[in-house]
């Protein structure tokens, strides 16, 4: 129901901004078959009305991931850090694009410039603890892992990590 009352919208008004990314999001969040390449096809709408447009860059990286597009995800989450380098939602999605490369240098460097802006992010904490952990550095990922659970006592992932590493 929701594409065919913003396809009204778009009839009357096609530069209507907001039709176009909230169509995207429709076909985003239905996921079904050749709905992420529709999606991005009216991100790309928005992205001729408004290139800058506040959060396009992320959902269309955050598309291009469900696709198992991690170049074309990274791409994009590089634009939107150049938009907004704040938010810290990017430097986990970035990370973890990286991170589905084998690209652990750059997951590192990302999660700690994401750090730079957010000092006690136990998200931050956790994702760089797993990278120091995938690279079998353990001593710094259970350095990770504790800076975690500082902030989050009870974080399930922090502590079924360290736990693992105590089997190592």
């Amino acid at each position: 129901k929701a594409i065919k009352h913003y396809n009204i919208v778009l009839e009357n008004n096609p530069n209507y901004i907001m039709a176009h990314y909230f169509m995207g999001n429709v076909y985003n969040d239905r996921g079904k078959e050749g709905d992420y390449e529709l999606a991005l096809k009216k991100y790309d709408d928005v992205k001729k009305l408004a290139p800058n447009y506040v959060q396009i860059h992320i959902i269309v990286g955050s598309t291009y991931s469900k696709l198992g597009n991690w170049e074309k995800a990274i791409e994009n989450y590089h634009k939107y850090l150049k938009i907004d380098p704040v938010f810290e939602k990017t430097y986990s999605m970035l990370g973890t694009a990286y991170m589905k490369l084998g690209k652990y240098k750059e997951a590192e460097e990302t999660y700690v410039s994401g750090l730079k802006w957010h000092p006690v992010s136990a998200d931050m904490f956790l994702s760089l603890g797993n990278v120091y952990y995938t690279r079998k550095k353990y001593n710094a990922a259970e350095r990770f892992y504790k800076k975690v659970l500082k902030i989050e006592p009870t974080n399930k992932n922090a502590l079924k990590n360290l736990e693992k590493l105590k089997k190592k």
